[in-house]
C-alpha cells in the first residue's frame, strides 16, 4: 500500500489552486470557512475583553459601596445616639414614655378582652378610656 502524506501548507494550497486541483468553488468555500473562524476568534476575545471589563467595574463599584456603607452607618450611628436624641426630643416637648403604655397597646388589641356590651375598640378615643375598659376601671 502506498501511503500518501497529506501536507495542508498554503504553498501546496496555492498550488493546487493554480493547478485545476481545486475548484474556485471549493476555495471560495474554504476560505468563507477560514474567514468566519477568524472573525468567531476576534468576536469572543472582543467579547471576553468587554465581560473582564464589567466584571472589573462591577468589582470597583461593589469595593466603593462597601466603603460608603460603612461611613452611612458610623453616620447613622452618631445621628440615632441618644445623646445626640434626647435634647432634640426634649426641645419638641416629648418625654419618655413607660412599659406600662406598651403593654397596655398589647392588651388592647386582643379582642377577646372586651366584654358582650361594652365599646368597640374603634369607638373608643383615648388610652385612658381604653385602659378602664380593659382594666374595669370606672374612675378618671
Amino acid at each position: 500500500m502506498n501511503s500518501r502524506k497529506k501536507c495542508y501548507s498554503l504553498q501546496v494550497l496555492t498550488s493546487r489552486i493554480l493547478s485545476g486541483k481545486i475548484s474556485q468553488l471549493n476555495f471560495l468555500i474554504m476560505l468563507g470557512f477560514a474567514a468566519s473562524l477568524a472573525m468567531l476568534y476576534i468576536g469572543f476575545h472582543v467579547y471576553s475583553y468587554s465581560l473582564s471589563e464589567g466584571i472589573s467595574d462591577c468589582s470597583k463599584r461593589r469595593t466603593f459601596l462597601r466603603e460608603k456603607k460603612i461611613w452611612l452607618l458610623a453616620d447613622y450611628n452618631t445621628l440615632i445616639a441618644p445623646a445626640k436624641i434626647l435634647p432634640e426630643v426634649e426641645k419638641m416637648g416629648m418625654r419618655q414614655g413607660s412599659s406600662v403604655n406598651i403593654s397596655e397597646l398589647t392588651l388592647y388589641r386582643n379582642n377577646n378582652l372586651f366584654k358582650n356590651g361594652e365599646e368597640d375598640p374603634e369607638k373608643v378615643s383615648s388610652l385612658t378610656e381604653r385602659k378602664n375598659i380593659l382594666f374595669g376601671n370606672t374612675e378618671n
